[in-house]
Protein backbone atom coordinates (compact mmCIF):
# COMPACT_ATOMS: atom_id res chain seq x y z
CA UNK A 1 0.00 0.00 0.00
CA UNK A 2 2.77 2.68 0.92
CA UNK A 3 4.79 1.63 -2.19
CA UNK A 4 1.59 2.35 -4.43
CA UNK A 5 0.38 5.67 -2.35
CA UNK A 6 4.04 6.81 -2.99
CA UNK A 7 3.90 5.71 -7.04
CA UNK A 8 0.63 7.84 -6.75
CA UNK A 9 1.88 11.03 -5.12
CA UNK A 10 4.83 11.04 -7.30
CA UNK A 11 2.36 10.83 -10.26
CA UNK A 12 0.57 13.75 -9.05
CA UNK A 13 3.47 15.52 -8.58
CA UNK A 14 4.47 15.06 -12.08
CA UNK A 15 0.84 16.08 -13.32
CA UNK A 16 1.01 19.17 -11.29
CA UNK A 17 4.32 20.51 -12.29
CA UNK A 18 3.15 19.71 -16.06
CA UNK A 19 0.28 22.26 -15.14
CA UNK A 20 1.79 24.94 -13.57
CA UNK A 21 4.84 24.60 -16.61
CA UNK A 22 2.28 24.96 -19.17
CA UNK A 23 0.29 27.86 -17.21
CA UNK A 24 3.75 29.87 -16.82
CA UNK A 25 4.44 29.75 -20.76
CA UNK A 26 1.19 30.93 -21.78
CA UNK A 27 1.63 33.91 -19.08
CA UNK A 28 4.77 34.37 -19.99
CA UNK A 29 3.72 34.29 -23.51
CA UNK A 30 1.15 37.18 -23.12
CA UNK A 31 3.32 38.96 -21.15
CA UNK A 32 5.78 39.07 -23.99
CA UNK A 33 2.92 40.33 -26.81
CA UNK A 34 1.73 42.90 -24.78
CA UNK A 35 5.21 43.99 -23.79
CA UNK A 36 6.14 44.04 -27.76
CA UNK A 37 2.60 45.97 -28.76
CA UNK A 38 2.99 48.37 -25.79
CA UNK A 39 6.54 49.02 -27.56
CA UNK A 40 5.18 49.12 -30.93
CA UNK A 41 2.56 51.46 -30.35
CA UNK A 42 5.04 53.85 -28.60
CA UNK A 43 7.08 54.26 -31.35
CA UNK A 44 3.82 54.65 -33.69
CA UNK A 45 2.29 57.47 -31.03
CA UNK A 46 6.13 59.21 -31.13
CA UNK A 47 5.53 59.38 -34.86
CA UNK A 48 2.20 60.60 -34.87
CA UNK A 49 2.95 63.24 -32.91
CA UNK A 50 6.14 63.96 -34.70
CA UNK A 51 4.16 65.04 -37.97
CA UNK A 52 1.70 66.64 -36.07
CA UNK A 53 4.46 68.98 -34.72
CA UNK A 54 5.67 69.13 -38.35
CA UNK A 55 2.17 70.14 -39.94
CA UNK A 56 1.78 73.12 -37.14
CA UNK A 57 5.45 74.14 -37.55
CA UNK A 58 5.01 74.80 -41.10
CA UNK A 59 1.66 76.71 -40.65
CA UNK A 60 3.07 78.73 -38.51
CA UNK A 61 5.50 79.43 -41.25
CA UNK A 62 3.14 79.72 -43.77
CA UNK A 63 1.06 82.64 -41.23
CA UNK A 64 4.88 84.12 -40.64
CA UNK A 65 4.95 84.54 -44.67
CA UNK A 66 1.52 86.11 -45.31
CA UNK A 67 2.49 88.72 -42.80
CA UNK A 68 5.38 89.22 -44.20
CA UNK A 69 4.00 90.19 -47.62
CA UNK A 70 1.38 91.92 -46.31
CA UNK A 71 3.63 94.29 -44.37
CA UNK A 72 5.96 94.56 -47.67
CA UNK A 73 9.20 93.13 -45.97
CA UNK A 74 10.71 90.63 -48.73
CA UNK A 75 10.39 89.50 -51.97
CA UNK A 76 6.76 88.78 -52.40
CA UNK A 77 7.64 86.06 -55.28
CA UNK A 78 10.12 84.38 -53.38
CA UNK A 79 7.99 84.33 -49.87
CA UNK A 80 5.11 82.77 -52.25
CA UNK A 81 7.48 79.81 -53.24
CA UNK A 82 8.36 79.33 -49.37
CA UNK A 83 4.41 79.38 -48.64
CA UNK A 84 4.35 76.58 -51.01
CA UNK A 85 7.20 74.63 -50.33
CA UNK A 86 5.67 74.75 -46.94
CA UNK A 87 2.36 73.33 -48.24
CA UNK A 88 4.50 70.55 -49.65
CA UNK A 89 6.06 69.91 -46.36
CA UNK A 90 2.16 70.03 -44.83
CA UNK A 91 1.07 67.23 -47.38
CA UNK A 92 4.60 64.94 -46.68
CA UNK A 93 3.67 65.44 -42.97
CA UNK A 94 -0.05 64.39 -43.21
CA UNK A 95 1.20 61.46 -45.34
CA UNK A 96 3.65 60.11 -42.67
CA UNK A 97 0.57 60.94 -40.27
CA UNK A 98 -2.14 58.65 -42.45
CA UNK A 99 0.20 55.90 -42.89
CA UNK A 100 0.01 55.03 -38.91
CA UNK A 101 -2.81 52.80 -38.27
CA UNK A 102 -2.88 53.66 -34.84
CA UNK A 103 -5.65 56.03 -34.43
CA UNK A 104 -9.13 56.60 -33.01
CA UNK A 105 -12.27 57.25 -35.02
CA UNK A 106 -12.72 60.53 -33.28
CA UNK A 107 -9.01 61.40 -33.48
CA UNK A 108 -9.24 60.86 -37.23
CA UNK A 109 -12.74 63.26 -37.19
CA UNK A 110 -10.25 66.24 -35.80
CA UNK A 111 -7.74 64.92 -38.38
CA UNK A 112 -9.91 65.82 -41.02
CA UNK A 113 -11.68 68.73 -39.93
CA UNK A 114 -7.91 69.93 -39.36
CA UNK A 115 -6.91 68.77 -43.13
CA UNK A 116 -10.10 70.45 -44.50
CA UNK A 117 -9.19 74.02 -42.98
CA UNK A 118 -5.57 73.54 -44.72
CA UNK A 119 -6.99 72.97 -47.94
CA UNK A 120 -9.18 76.30 -47.58
CA UNK A 121 -6.36 78.40 -46.39
CA UNK A 122 -4.63 77.09 -49.47
CA UNK A 123 -7.43 78.03 -51.71
CA UNK A 124 -7.21 80.90 -49.95
CA UNK A 125 -3.97 82.23 -50.62
CA UNK A 126 -4.09 81.46 -54.34
CA UNK A 127 -6.92 83.15 -54.65
CA UNK A 128 -5.61 86.22 -52.81
CA UNK A 129 -1.87 85.80 -53.42
CA UNK A 130 -1.60 88.66 -56.08
CA UNK A 131 -3.56 91.29 -54.11
CA UNK A 132 -2.06 90.89 -50.55
CA UNK A 133 0.87 92.63 -51.89
CA UNK A 134 -1.12 95.54 -53.98
CA UNK A 135 -4.29 96.55 -51.70
CA UNK A 136 -3.54 99.03 -49.01
CA UNK A 137 -2.10 97.56 -45.68
CA UNK A 138 -5.67 98.14 -44.14
CA UNK A 139 -7.26 95.43 -46.64
CA UNK A 140 -5.15 93.23 -46.71
CA UNK A 141 -5.04 93.07 -42.72
CA UNK A 142 -8.63 92.69 -43.11
CA UNK A 143 -8.32 89.62 -45.82
CA UNK A 144 -5.97 88.13 -43.72
CA UNK A 145 -7.80 88.51 -40.12
CA UNK A 146 -11.62 87.11 -41.31
CA UNK A 147 -10.48 84.83 -44.49
CA UNK A 148 -7.09 83.28 -43.71
CA UNK A 149 -5.86 83.60 -40.30
CA UNK A 150 -8.73 81.73 -39.27
CA UNK A 151 -8.04 78.79 -40.85
CA UNK A 152 -4.68 78.50 -40.18
CA UNK A 153 -5.79 78.85 -36.40
CA UNK A 154 -8.58 76.54 -36.65
CA UNK A 155 -6.21 73.68 -38.55
CA UNK A 156 -3.94 73.85 -35.17
CA UNK A 157 -6.60 74.01 -33.40
CA UNK A 158 -7.95 70.97 -34.45
CA UNK A 159 -4.65 68.99 -35.00
CA UNK A 160 -4.30 69.96 -31.64
CA UNK A 161 -7.32 68.19 -30.49
CA UNK A 162 -6.59 65.40 -32.57
CA UNK A 163 -3.03 64.97 -30.53
CA UNK A 164 -4.72 65.44 -26.87
CA UNK A 165 -7.60 62.61 -28.27
CA UNK A 166 -4.57 60.67 -28.74
CA UNK A 167 -2.55 61.05 -25.44
CA UNK A 168 -5.37 60.13 -23.42
CA UNK A 169 -6.26 56.68 -26.00
CA UNK A 170 -2.04 55.93 -25.41
CA UNK A 171 -2.99 57.37 -21.69
CA UNK A 172 -5.94 54.74 -21.36
CA UNK A 173 -4.28 52.07 -23.36
CA UNK A 174 -0.77 52.34 -21.12
CA UNK A 175 -2.99 52.21 -17.53
CA UNK A 176 -5.13 48.88 -19.10
CA UNK A 177 -2.02 47.41 -20.10
CA UNK A 178 0.35 47.82 -16.75
CA UNK A 179 -3.38 46.56 -14.84
CA UNK A 180 -3.44 43.57 -16.83
CA UNK A 181 0.75 42.71 -16.50
CA UNK A 182 -0.15 43.46 -12.49
CA UNK A 183 -3.07 41.15 -12.99
CA UNK A 184 -0.49 38.49 -14.65
CA UNK A 185 2.03 38.73 -12.36
CA UNK A 186 -0.27 38.15 -9.38
CA UNK A 187 -1.86 35.31 -10.95
CA UNK A 188 1.55 33.79 -11.86
CA UNK A 189 2.63 35.05 -8.07
CA UNK A 190 -0.49 32.90 -6.61
CA UNK A 191 0.37 29.83 -8.86
CA UNK A 192 3.82 29.71 -7.37
CA UNK A 193 2.52 29.92 -3.91
CA UNK A 194 -0.07 27.00 -4.84
CA UNK A 195 3.13 25.21 -6.58
CA UNK A 196 5.45 25.64 -3.64
CA UNK A 197 2.54 24.24 -1.29
CA UNK A 198 2.11 21.66 -3.51
CA UNK A 199 6.19 21.07 -3.57
CA UNK A 200 6.03 21.02 0.42
CA UNK A 201 3.45 18.47 0.45
CA UNK A 202 4.46 16.40 -1.55
CA UNK A 203 8.44 16.93 -0.36
CA UNK A 204 7.53 15.15 2.53
CA UNK A 205 7.07 11.47 0.56
CA UNK A 206 11.26 11.29 0.43
CA UNK A 207 14.16 13.03 0.38
CA UNK A 208 13.85 13.25 -3.98
CA UNK A 209 11.09 15.30 -3.16
CA UNK A 210 12.46 18.03 -0.99
CA UNK A 211 15.17 18.35 -3.33
CA UNK A 212 12.92 18.77 -6.12
CA UNK A 213 11.28 21.65 -3.75
CA UNK A 214 14.43 23.80 -3.29
CA UNK A 215 15.60 23.43 -7.08
CA UNK A 216 11.30 24.89 -7.68
CA UNK A 217 11.52 27.30 -5.05
CA UNK A 218 15.05 28.86 -6.97
CA UNK A 219 12.99 28.83 -9.91
CA UNK A 220 10.33 30.67 -8.64
CA UNK A 221 12.80 33.09 -6.95
CA UNK A 222 14.42 33.67 -10.14
CA UNK A 223 11.04 33.68 -12.51
CA UNK A 224 9.60 37.05 -10.00
CA UNK A 225 12.87 38.90 -10.67
CA UNK A 226 12.43 39.02 -14.62
CA UNK A 227 8.82 39.89 -14.01
CA UNK A 228 10.15 42.51 -11.90
CA UNK A 229 12.46 43.90 -14.33
CA UNK A 230 9.92 43.35 -17.21
CA UNK A 231 7.40 45.47 -15.47
CA UNK A 232 10.78 48.13 -14.68
CA UNK A 233 11.35 47.89 -18.52
CA UNK A 234 7.65 48.50 -19.36
CA UNK A 235 7.52 51.63 -17.17
CA UNK A 236 10.32 52.97 -19.14
CA UNK A 237 8.94 52.55 -22.48
CA UNK A 238 5.87 54.17 -20.85
CA UNK A 239 7.34 57.15 -18.82
CA UNK A 240 10.55 57.63 -20.97
CA UNK A 241 11.48 59.53 -24.03
CA UNK A 242 13.37 56.71 -26.18
CA UNK A 243 15.87 58.63 -27.63
CA UNK A 244 17.17 60.71 -25.27
CA UNK A 245 16.05 58.35 -22.27
CA UNK A 246 14.61 61.35 -20.49
CA UNK A 247 11.63 61.22 -18.68
CA UNK A 248 8.38 62.25 -21.06
CA UNK A 249 5.20 63.66 -21.68
CA UNK A 250 3.15 60.81 -19.63
CA UNK A 251 6.08 61.04 -17.05
CA UNK A 252 5.37 64.62 -16.03
CA UNK A 253 1.62 64.11 -16.32
CA UNK A 254 2.08 61.29 -13.44
CA UNK A 255 4.76 63.42 -11.63
CA UNK A 256 2.26 66.39 -11.29
CA UNK A 257 -0.99 66.37 -12.99
CA UNK A 258 -2.68 65.86 -9.49
CA UNK A 259 -0.56 68.05 -7.47
CA UNK A 260 -1.48 71.42 -9.83
CA UNK A 261 -4.38 72.56 -7.94
CA UNK A 262 -2.69 71.84 -4.48
CA UNK A 263 1.50 73.05 -4.73
CA UNK A 264 3.09 76.22 -6.15
CA UNK A 265 6.33 75.06 -9.12
CA UNK A 266 8.98 77.02 -10.59
CA UNK A 267 9.52 75.57 -14.07
CA UNK A 268 10.25 76.05 -17.72
CA UNK A 269 10.15 75.36 -20.88
CA UNK A 270 12.72 75.61 -24.42
CA UNK A 271 11.60 74.94 -28.36
CA UNK A 272 14.58 74.77 -30.40
CA UNK A 273 14.15 77.11 -33.28
CA UNK A 274 14.16 75.74 -36.55
CA UNK A 275 15.21 72.29 -35.68
CA UNK A 276 13.64 70.80 -38.75
CA UNK A 277 16.54 73.29 -40.71
CA UNK A 278 18.76 70.29 -39.19
CA UNK A 279 17.13 67.28 -40.27
CA UNK A 280 16.49 68.74 -43.81
CA UNK A 281 20.01 69.79 -44.07
CA UNK A 282 21.82 66.81 -42.45
CA UNK A 283 19.07 63.89 -42.02
CA UNK A 284 17.07 62.44 -39.05
CA UNK A 285 20.02 60.79 -37.55
CA UNK A 286 21.87 63.78 -37.11
CA UNK A 287 19.56 65.70 -35.49
CA UNK A 288 19.09 62.65 -33.26
CA UNK A 289 22.65 62.65 -32.01
CA UNK A 290 22.35 66.50 -31.74
CA UNK A 291 19.29 66.20 -28.87
CA UNK A 292 21.24 63.30 -27.69
CA UNK A 293 24.05 65.69 -26.79
CA UNK A 294 21.76 68.19 -25.68
CA UNK A 295 20.00 66.40 -23.25
CA UNK A 296 22.91 64.92 -22.16
CA UNK A 297 24.26 68.38 -21.76
CA UNK A 298 21.19 69.31 -19.76
CA UNK A 299 21.47 66.43 -17.39
CA UNK A 300 24.80 66.56 -15.83
CA UNK A 301 24.75 70.29 -15.25
CA UNK A 302 21.24 70.53 -14.30
CA UNK A 303 20.18 67.71 -13.23
CA UNK A 304 20.74 68.34 -9.40
CA UNK A 305 18.55 71.36 -9.56
CA UNK A 306 15.62 69.74 -11.41
CA UNK A 307 13.79 67.12 -13.29
CA UNK A 308 14.58 67.80 -16.91
CA UNK A 309 11.45 65.84 -19.27
CA UNK A 310 12.16 65.56 -23.16
CA UNK A 311 8.38 65.96 -23.86
CA UNK A 312 8.58 66.09 -27.90
CA UNK A 313 11.47 65.49 -30.30
CA UNK A 314 13.11 69.33 -29.84
CA UNK A 315 11.38 70.65 -26.57
CA UNK A 316 12.41 70.41 -22.81
CA UNK A 317 10.27 70.65 -19.94
CA UNK A 318 11.89 71.99 -16.67
CA UNK A 319 10.97 71.24 -13.32
CA UNK A 320 12.69 72.65 -10.39
CA UNK A 321 13.46 70.94 -7.25
CA UNK A 322 11.23 72.82 -4.60
CA UNK A 323 13.84 73.94 -2.57
CA UNK A 324 14.54 76.15 -5.51
CA UNK A 325 13.44 79.87 -5.23
CA UNK A 326 11.85 81.70 -7.90
CA UNK A 327 14.70 84.30 -8.53
CA UNK A 328 17.25 81.16 -8.62
CA UNK A 329 14.75 79.18 -11.09
CA UNK A 330 15.38 82.46 -13.24
CA UNK A 331 18.42 82.48 -13.34
CA UNK A 332 18.93 78.29 -13.98
CA UNK A 333 15.99 78.96 -16.40
CA UNK A 334 18.67 81.62 -17.84
CA UNK A 335 21.89 79.59 -17.98
CA UNK A 336 19.68 76.57 -19.35
CA UNK A 337 18.93 78.94 -22.36
CA UNK A 338 22.32 79.56 -23.05
CA UNK A 339 23.06 75.73 -22.82
CA UNK A 340 20.42 74.73 -25.20
CA UNK A 341 21.85 77.57 -27.62
CA UNK A 342 25.76 76.54 -27.41
CA UNK A 343 27.51 75.26 -30.22
CA UNK A 344 27.77 71.22 -30.44
CA UNK A 345 29.90 69.01 -32.33
CA UNK A 346 27.60 65.98 -34.25
CA UNK A 347 30.32 64.38 -36.77
CA UNK A 348 32.65 66.70 -36.96
CA UNK A 349 30.42 69.32 -37.85
CA UNK A 350 29.50 72.57 -35.49
CA UNK A 351 25.76 73.16 -35.01
CA UNK A 352 24.60 75.86 -33.10
CA UNK A 353 20.18 76.57 -32.90
CA UNK A 354 18.78 79.69 -31.36
CA UNK A 355 16.31 78.64 -28.65
CA UNK A 356 12.81 80.09 -27.28
CA UNK A 357 11.82 79.57 -24.00
CA UNK A 358 9.43 80.23 -20.64
CA UNK A 359 10.00 80.64 -17.03
CA UNK A 360 6.75 80.06 -14.75
CA UNK A 361 6.46 80.40 -11.44
CA UNK A 362 3.34 78.46 -11.10
CA UNK A 363 0.18 79.17 -8.01
CA UNK A 364 -2.22 76.48 -7.21
CA UNK A 365 -4.59 76.58 -9.44
CA UNK A 366 -3.43 78.57 -12.30
CA UNK A 367 -4.34 75.93 -14.81
CA UNK A 368 -6.57 72.71 -14.58
CA UNK A 369 -4.75 69.95 -16.07
CA UNK A 370 -1.30 69.55 -17.76
CA UNK A 371 -2.31 70.47 -21.36
CA UNK A 372 -3.85 73.66 -20.65
CA UNK A 373 -0.62 74.30 -18.44
CA UNK A 374 1.36 73.43 -21.92
CA UNK A 375 -1.03 75.37 -24.59
CA UNK A 376 -0.46 78.19 -21.68
CA UNK A 377 3.54 78.08 -21.83
CA UNK A 378 3.36 77.19 -25.61
CA UNK A 379 1.59 80.47 -26.42
CA UNK A 380 4.82 82.47 -24.75
CA UNK A 381 6.89 80.35 -26.45
CA UNK A 382 4.76 80.93 -29.96
CA UNK A 383 4.34 84.79 -29.32
CA UNK A 384 8.53 84.73 -29.05
CA UNK A 385 9.14 82.87 -32.29
CA UNK A 386 6.73 85.14 -33.87
CA UNK A 387 8.96 88.17 -33.03
CA UNK A 388 12.65 86.11 -34.51
CA UNK A 389 13.02 83.43 -31.24
CA UNK A 390 16.13 83.01 -29.52
CA UNK A 391 14.76 84.87 -26.22
CA UNK A 392 13.45 83.91 -22.82
CA UNK A 393 10.29 85.37 -21.28
CA UNK A 394 8.14 84.45 -18.13
CA UNK A 395 4.69 83.19 -18.25
CA UNK A 396 1.95 85.93 -16.69
CA UNK A 397 -0.01 84.04 -13.97
CA UNK A 398 -3.66 84.51 -14.30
Amino acid sequence: MTKGKNNSNEKGYVIAGIIFAVVLLISLGQFIFLYTMQSQNSLKAEKEQKAVSEIKENLISINRDVLKIISGVGNAQSIANDIEISFDNIDKSMADYEQTDYHTKKELVRYEEAKNYISALRSRLLEYQSQLSDINIEDAKNIYTQEINIFQQSAIDKFNSAMDINVNYIKEQKEKSIMFFKIVIGIMSALLVFGEIGIIITAKISKKARAEISEKQKQAESANKKFKRSQEKIEDIVYKNILTGMKNRYALEKDIGERLQSEPFNMALFDMDNFRSINDTYGYDFGDEYLVQIAEKLQKSFGEYAEIYNITGNEFFVLFNSDISKEKSINLSKNIFTAIGMAYSVGNIGIQLSVSGCAYNYLPGDCSSLDSLLVKMNNTIRNIKKNGGNSMASVTNI
